[in-house]
């Protein structure tokens, strides 16, 4: 009964953030689904700092194969497969420079932890299968290197998923953002993919509110949480070490 999980959960969170490899780590985070409201409340109370983010989805019709509407000249759309994967990193790591969503992809904003998470979106199917044909590039005449991209994977056979969508900073307010999803539905459409999902950080009203204008819809949402790390604290004198790290397990 749903009344009854937290004297399953709670335990077991307790349990976790007390293991020994989580007291040997330096943060904690997690990315969860809330099937019941009380999951926020014991996150909140072993002193997790949470956000929303909005899943999305939108049906998709053979009016989505016409493709992204005209760009300006000075704006190219490339497959991402023909992109160095170095410079997608880079621009990663400037579109989301000082936004407090980066911390779900790259939690110190370091370049090689957006390595590793471009890495994982393009490898494994973790939050689906990689669209080579779906997943774009938009250069800009003049810049070195995209300015902005969007990355779709494949959820099931009539589910395709918007996994990693960016603009860079100098480039927005030309519809970039835009132009990548309708050329990203357009190929899910013609491989046989009936919806299109998405996650979005709900702080970051300028997208979910371009999402809403392209015919997305709210369905559910998760949440995000981190821990900062702990202050140290010796251990127990008998043990034999001066003191513990820092906390953290990955989600």
């Amino acid at each position: 009964p749903s009344q009854r999980r937290h004297e399953v959960r709670d335990p077991l969170l307790e349990r976790i953030l007390q293991s020994s490899e989580a007291r040997l780590a330096r943060g904690f985070s997690c990315f969860l689904f809330p099937s019941s409201s009380s999951l926020q409340s014991a996150l909140e109370r072993q002193r997790f700092d949470l956000s929303r983010h909005l899943y999305m989805t939108r049906p998709l019709s053979d009016a989505d194969i016409a493709g992204p509407d005209s760009l300006a000249g000075e704006f190219r759309l490339r497959p991402l497969v023909q992109i160095d994967p170095v410079d997608v990193v880079r621009l990663m790591a400037r579109a989301y420079a000082g936004r407090p969503e980066a911390r779900t992809f790259a939690p110190d904003a370091r370049l090689e932890q957006w390595a590793h998470y471009v890495g994982q979106l393009f490898a494994t199917p973790a939050i689906g299968r990689y669209l080579p044909e779906g997943s774009f590039a938009l250069e800009r005449r003049g810049s070195a290197g995209p300015v902005a991209a969007v990355i779709a994977t494949s959820l099931s056979g009539d589910t395709a998923h918007i996994a990693q969508i960016v603009v860079d900073p100098t480039c927005r307010r030309f519809g970039l953002g835009r132009a990548l999803l309708q050329a990203a539905c357009g190929v899910a459409r013609a491989s046989g993919h009936e919806r299109m999902t998405l996650l979005v950080a709900e702080s970051n009203e300028g997208a979910w509110t371009l999402y809403e204008r392209m015919g997305f819809t709210r369905t559910h949402h998760f949440l995000y949480g981190s821990r900062p790390p702990l202050s140290r604290r010796p251990l127990a004198a008998h043990d034999g070490r001066a003191e513990i790290g820092q906390q953290s397990v990955a989600r």
